[in-house]
């Protein structure tokens, strides 16, 4: 009824979509030579180099490069004409311009393409695994040290990293109180694996713990200047990359 688009954006889609090829084999269909296909996905370098681990869980079924977006796209006659990294609030996403026409790299999405050989290597998987593991005892050590002081400690936000994280690193309701939310859906409910119960975060203000551990890490100022605002007075643990407190 309308034609073809002329612009199809896809941000922070394409890595929960189950069935990737039919996924992109209906964008296809709705783009002529002159439309452009945008899309946005969590970069898998950003993830590595910033021991995002605890976004691995079950809504992400993928974890792109550019090298991999190229070969994937190609299956279905898209071709990428640009790309580039962008810094957000998701932790570092790759950003590609699409066309149905085969176009030259410039020197940015080459750029990029180099960086992302070392990707085809185990060592460099090995390595992460490492590096995650390191963290995780870190992390594991130092809230474990806030509870033998007899501090306590209280999660800020429930998403959907916080079960990866404190499920991994086996932290329960005897080390994290409760965990707060504005999400209504999320209130009154339990953290799942973990069973921290999640409550109001109007509780948290009354009973003013020692320590706030930020679990919506991605948007750790916000929540700082927030709640320094809201009176406040205890310290904050950010647990990614390298553990750290923030008075």
């Amino acid at each position: 009824r309308f034609g073809k688009a002329k612009v199809v954006l896809a941000m922070n889609v394409l890595a929960h979509t189950d069935n990737v090829h039919s996924f992109l084999g209906g964008i296809k269909n709705i783009m002529n030579e002159d439309s452009v296909f945008v899309t946005q996905s969590h970069y898998l370098s950003s993830l590595m180099e910033r021991l995002e681990y605890d976004t691995i869980c079950h809504e992400h079924l993928r974890y792109y490069t550019l090298s991999t977006l190229r070969s994937l796209m190609k299956l279905h006659g898209i071709h990428i004409s640009d790309a580039e990294i962008i810094n957000e609030i998701h932790g570092g996403s790759i950003l590609t311009y699409c066309t149905l026409k085969d176009i030259s790299l410039g020197e940015k999405p080459n750029e990029i393409l180099q960086s992302e050989k070392k990707f085809q290597t185990l060592n460099t998987y090995v390595e992460f695994a490492t590096k995650v593991r390191q963290s995780r005892r870190e992390l594991t050590v130092l809230l474990f040290n806030i509870k033998e002081e007899k501090k306590s400690i209280v999660g800020i936000g429930a998403p959907m990293k916080s079960s990866t994280l404190l499920n991994y690193c086996n932290i329960g309701s005897d080390i994290v109180d409760y965990i707060t939310e504005v999400n209504p859906l999320k209130i009154g409910k339990y953290l799942p694996g973990v069973y921290i119960p999640i409550i109001d975060e109007d509780a948290f203000f009354t009973s003013q713990p020692d320590y706030a551990l930020i679990l919506s890490w991605n948007i750790a100022n916000d929540i700082i200047h927030k709640f320094r605002k809201r009176g406040y007075i205890g310290k904050f643990i950010i647990p990614v990359p390298k553990p750290r407190i923030i008075d």
